[in-house]
């Protein structure tokens, strides 16, 4: 679903592949998550991005400037919450929050979070939507769950998400955009359509593929 143009996330196709002549079934053929996808999408060099992981380390920019800095400070205060925004796209971060809450997706570990950047351009982090095969799959873990400010699975940004949360220009921005996404793209009849047509591409196929 194209629900965001905010976090990164990479564009795919269904197809089907053999190999030396040998049927080998469906595939999701993906841009790989790198510098280079960023890159392609910001319009920028390959050189001028950089990517850093979860769990950020604490010597890097990423950490210090932005995670620590948010630590140390109240974001209740204007002044510290505009410092903040001139490091970080903050509509990035609601809408990676509230998507993988929305997918409750029950692999967001280490490696399945990142980071990214580019000196070319504003020089605000992005965060990067990507790995969702286990989502969708087990209710219990939606927002409840993803907004606890100790989660482990993702505790650096779960504890940045809740430290935003006392400035109420934040809160208010997360709850409209939560409520534009969940009326329009991510409406029950707007992804229950794109199943049924994601369904419809590969429906000749599912005979051969399992058999």
């Amino acid at each position: 679903l194209s629900a965001s143009d905010h976090v990164i996330a990479s564009r795919s196709r269904y197809c089907v592949v053999y190999i030396d002549g040998v049927y080998s079934g469906i595939y999701a053929l993906s841009e790989k998550f790198n510098e280079q996808l960023y890159a392609d999408l910001a319009q920028v060099g390959e050189n001028s991005v950089t990517t850093v992981d979860s769990e950020a380390p604490r010597d890097s920019e990423l950490y210090q400037d932005v995670f620590l800095y948010c630590a140390r400070h109240d974001m209740a205060d204007p002044e510290n919450y505009a410092h903040f925004c001139s490091l970080m796209d903050v509509d990035s971060l609601i809408d990676w929050v509230f998507l993988e809450g929305f997918s409750a997706n029950t692999d967001l570990t280490y490696g399945n979070l990142r980071f990214c950047r580019t000196s070319e351009g504003d020089g605000l982090w992005r965060l990067m939507f990507y790995d969702l095969d286990a989502a969708l799959r087990e209710p219990s873990l939606n927002h409840a769950i993803l907004l606890k400010r100790n989660n482990i699975q993702c505790v650096q940004v779960t504890a940045l998400f809740a430290d935003l949360m006392v400035n109420p220009d934040f809160r208010d921005r997360f709850l409209r955009r939560s409520a534009e996404l969940l009326n329009g793209p991510l409406s029950d009849e707007a992804v229950l359509a794109e199943i049924d047509r994601l369904a419809e591409i590969v429906a000749p196929e599912i005979r051969r593929d399992t058999s």
